[in-house]
């Protein structure tokens, strides 16, 4: 789908976006691209709060002038009728502390773990840290999802393996601490 960002007149369209808007009606937001660890520095554009496409920004470091398909295409999951919109467990922070601290009276300090997901943002991964500090979680997993292998161009542009969008921040924030099967053992103890 790159070549349709070089197209120097604009007969080039994403099947995706023909006829979905006119250019000039769409609201343009710069942010970067969730799809991978990445970073992809792109524009979202949108009518009423509706996505209708996903291109880069220029960005030489990160992404230069481009974006893989997987990321230009993976818009549709927003306003998707199987997207998860409410919270399911613990209603409060309060609420999952004390679950917390029901967790550790029960089984003790170090046999209690704690799971974060690399979809989960910077900030509540570093809140996550803390609490596992304060209350001496025995352990921490990381789930994240690799999907193929990692794919470096000629240019050195790479597309990651790991399909989301902070695992180099849990790699900050946790180390690079137990895997979900090492947890199992910490359980077993």
């Amino acid at each position: 789908l790159n070549t349709v960002d070089l197209c120097p007149v604009g007969a080039l369209i994403g099947k995706d976006f023909l006829y979905q808007a006119r250019v000039w009606f769409l609201e343009k937001s710069e942010t970067i691209c969730p799809s991978c660890s990445r970073g992809c520095n792109i524009t979202v554009s949108s009518i009423k709060g509706n996505i209708k496409r996903l291109e880069p920004r220029l960005n030489m470091e990160i992404n230069q002038y481009w974006m893989c398909d997987d990321g230009r295409l993976n818009y549709k999951y927003v306003n998707s009728d199987r997207r998860l919109t409410k919270v399911k467990g613990a209603a409060s922070s309060e609420e999952a502390v004390r679950a917390i601290h029901t967790a550790i009276g029960k089984y003790g300090p170090g046999r209690v773990a704690m799971v974060i997901s690399t979809w989960q943002t910077l900030e509540e991964m570093y809140l996550l840290r803390k609490l596992a500090e304060r209350h001496r979680i025995g352990a921490v997993g990381v789930i994240t999802l690799e999907r193929g292998e990692r794919k470096t161009f000629k240019s050195g542009f790479a597309i990651a393996a790991d399909k989301t969008p902070n695992r180099r921040g849990a790699e900050l924030i946790f180390g690079n601490g137990p895997t979900l099967g090492d947890m199992g053992k910490v359980a077993e103890g």
